[in-house]
């Protein structure tokens, strides 16, 4: 005997659809997971108007044009339907000698029917868990106005202490774009031949983490934009790039005397052209045959004949590659 359908498909399989539909149905009878296919693709929303002397007009969808313009006919009510799972429109409308109405949805009625009252003005939200990633805008052909500019997202579309009725009405949801300006920006203030290799390293760990394109909301962009703001500034610039900026040679020491220590002024000097001499370890190598005497850890304990020649090495505290500088003549009296 032929197996039924529910007999073939496993409960754990998604079921993959558009709202309403007999798949949708299907998942939600038998517990499936359900997949919207293609929301952006297709339009999951409508809305229909009840005009004067008309009566309620065919839905309409995605900036349509519902009710009337040039005919003075009143819009007398609306209803509106969104068939996105996790997205739901809610709306209120203000009519004549009533005033605001409580919001409904699902494609309730907001206004009147056969009571020949003008709706007035209309406001229009999202609801749902995915409401921040759109914006519902809609925009309202107002008595002895014509259109309104574009409202959204709750604003009052039309008026209400003028007396005057809506005679049209156009709505679409847009799928909200992030701006990307400050994020990229950010990713490229750094180069990374100017840091060293440990911490460009662990700061492309954050900006991996943090990966954002116009999809994303806006408020994750500017959190992945603060964090990956933040990982810069514990990048460590290489030894290299310092001691191209630095000046750590010969014209920029100091004449130096006993009780000086070399190794200090050489990190002076690193802070001194605006860099944070804490990252790295300053090391020292004689080059020279000179008589002048200088400990390990820099010191010069005697100035010998005047001169020693020297060159220092940087060492990033990250454990990244040393580099060293060109001979650095110390003149000592």
């Amino acid at each position: 005997m032929q197996n039924s359908l529910e007999s073939v498909i496993l409960s754990t399989t998604t079921i993959i659809g558009y709202i309403p539909s007999t798949a949708k149905n299907y998942a939600t009878k038998y517990g499936n997971p359900f997949e919207l296919l293609n929301p952006e693709g297709w339009n999951f929303y409508n809305y229909q108007t009840h005009i004067q002397n008309i009566g309620w007009q065919d839905y309409a969808t995605d900036g349509e044009l519902s009710a009337t313009e040039g005919r003075s006919l009143r819009l007398e009510g609306i209803k509106i339907n969104s068939f996105h799972d996790n997205l739901g429109v809610e709306y209120a409308t203000h009519i004549q000698n009533i005033g605001w109405q409580d919001y409904v949805a699902n494609g309730e009625l907001s206004g009147t029917t056969n009571q020949s009252l003008r709706l007035e003005a209309i406001r229009i939200n999202l609801t749902g868990s995915d409401s921040a990633k759109y914006d519902i805008q809609y925009r309202v052909h107002v008595q002895n106005i014509g259109w309104m500019d574009w409202s959204k997202n709750g604003e009052v579309a039309g008026t209400t202490d003028l007396g005057y009725r809506l005679e049209a009405i156009e709505i679409k949801i847009v799928k909200i774009t992030a701006d990307l300006t400050a994020y990229n920006a950010a990713l490229a203030t750094v180069n990374p031949a100017d840091y060293s290799a440990v911490s460009w390293a662990d700061y492309q760990t954050i900006v991996a983490a943090n990966s954002m394109t116009g999809d994303n909301l806006q408020t994750e962009v500017d959190a992945a934009t603060a964090a990956i703001m933040a990982a810069q500034d514990d990048l460590i610039l290489s030894p290299d790039y310092i001691i191209a900026h630095a000046q750590i040679d010969s014209g920029s020491f100091a004449v130096q005397t006993v009780g000086d220590n070399i190794i200090s002024q050489a990190t002076a000097l690193i802070s001194k052209a605006g860099f944070d001499a804490t990252n790295y370890v300053v090391t020292f190598t004689r080059v020279d045959n000179g008589i002048a005497q200088i400990d390990a850890n820099g010191l010069i304990a005697s100035i010998g004949d005047g001169t020693a020649i020297v060159t220092f090495t940087l060492t990033p505290v990250d454990g990244s590659t040393a580099a060293t500088t060109a001979e650095v003549v110390l003149a000592l009296s």
